[in-house]
């Protein structure tokens, strides 16, 4: 009979054993988890530091951006102008037609990008970017964008999504165009 309780002493101490292997397992593969979520953090981080670090050699050489992203610089540009107020740098890059038709002062333009879109803290999402055109008429490009005041605790509808419409002639040398809302 005491053969059997060291075995069952064995038992036990095996069983404790495993339960510690298994514990210190799971604490590894935690601490990995944390490392791994918190490096890709960092590299978020590191990329918005890159973009705002670039955007002075950026508005230097826009040829060596690639389409999307140079086309998306635009609509960034025109919402900023758009947000820190400067208006007059805004409507130099509206189309002359769409102006007219919509805008034919900047005193215009201004009440209506204050009463639809808002100045203060103003972010821009894009959901889509589609290329038209050609040779000939240029290259046209569709975007469709959430613009949004971000103080504002209003929440985002279908309404608050625009198209924008960029022609591009050369690197740097645009014209833009938005929806009504």
């Amino acid at each position: 009979m005491r053969k059997n309780k060291k075995v069952r002493l064995n038992d036990r101490e095996i069983n404790l054993i495993l339960l510690f292997v298994v514990l210190t397992l799971m604490v590894i593969n935690i601490i990995i988890l944390i490392n791994t979520i918190s490096s890709s953090d960092k590299e978020e981080i590191n990329d918005t530091v890159e973009i705002s670090e670039n955007k002075n050699s950026l508005e230097k050489d826009d040829k060596t951006l690639p389409e999307q992203n140079r086309i998306q610089k635009y609509a960034i540009n025109f919402i900023k102008w758009i947000d820190d107020e400067e208006f007059s740098k805004a409507y130099k890059v509206l189309n002359n037609e769409y102006k007219s038709k919509y805008f034919p002062t900047i005193e215009q333009f201004e009440k209506y990008v204050k009463e639809k879109i808002g100045t203060g803290e103003l972010t821009i999402n894009f959901t889509n970017i589609e290329r038209l055109g050609n040779e000939k008429t240029g290259n046209i490009y569709v975007l469709w964008a959430n613009i949004y005041d971000i103080t504002k605790k209003n929440d985002k509808t279908k309404d608050d999504y625009i198209n924008i419409v960029i022609l591009e002639h050369d690197y740097n040398n645009y014209e833009l165009s938005f929806s009504i809302k």
